[in-house]
C-alpha cells in the first residue's frame, strides 16, 4: 500500500525543496488526483499540503510528506513490477515551475495500520526512483515535468 506520495520533487524528499504538489499518480493504468495545496479537499491518496514553501532543515518533521501534510483518505496498492506515474504541478495548479536538478522518488510502508492512518513521523523510507541528466545531452529530466510529461516509475520486483 502507497503512503505519502513522494514530493519528489516531493520531493519527497526532493520534493519537498519544490513550490509544488503531486496532481495526479497513476497504478497500473487506474488515475488517482491529489488536491491542490489549503484547498478544500476531495478523497484522494495523496496527502494534502497546505504550503508549497520548501521544508528546511533535515529534523524538520514536515520532511516526510510535506507542510502540514493531511493524511490521505483512500489507499492504493503498488506492488513488485506495479508501473507507476506521477504528474507535478506548481503550487498555484500551474505547470511545474522548475527544469533544473535531479528527481528522486521515495516511498514508505504502512506499518501496522491502513495507509489513510498511517503516522508517517518514524517512516522507514526507501528509494524507488531517482533521474538527474537525459543521456546524451546537459538536460535535466525535470524539464519534462515542467512541459506537462509524467515520470514513468517501475517497482522492482522484490
Amino acid at each position: 500500500m502507497l503512503c505519502c506520495l513522494p514530493l519528489s520533487l516531493l520531493a519527497l524528499l526532493p520534493f519537498v525543496s519544490g513550490h509544488g504538489y503531486v496532481a495526479q499518480v497513476a497504478i497500473d493504468g487506474k488515475d488517482y488526483y491529489g488536491n491542490v495545496p489549503n484547498a478544500n479537499p476531495v478523497p484522494s491518496i495523496v496527502r494534502q499540503i497546505n504550503d508549497v514553501a520548501p521544508v528546511k532543515g533535515a529534523a524538520n518533521p514536515y520532511l516526510n510528506c510535506g507542510q502540514d501534510a493531511q493524511l490521505a483518505s483512500l489507499i492504493a496498492n503498488a506492488n513488485p513490477g506495479s508501473q507507476m506515474q506521477f504528474w507535478w504541478k506548481g503550487g498555484d495548479g500551474s505547470n511545474w515551475p522548475h527544469d533544473i536538478g535531479p528527481i528522486m522518488t521515495y516511498m514508505a510502508q504502512c506499518v501496522g495500520t491502513t495507509c489513510d492512518q498511517y503516522n508517517s513521523t518514524n517512516a522507514e523510507w526507501f528509494k524507488i526512483e531517482e533521474t538527474g541528466l537525459q543521456p546524451g545531452n546537459l538536460v535535466w529530466y525535470q524539464q519534462n515535468i515542467s512541459a506537462l510529461i509524467q515520470s514513468f516509475i517501475r517497482l522492482h520486483p522484490i
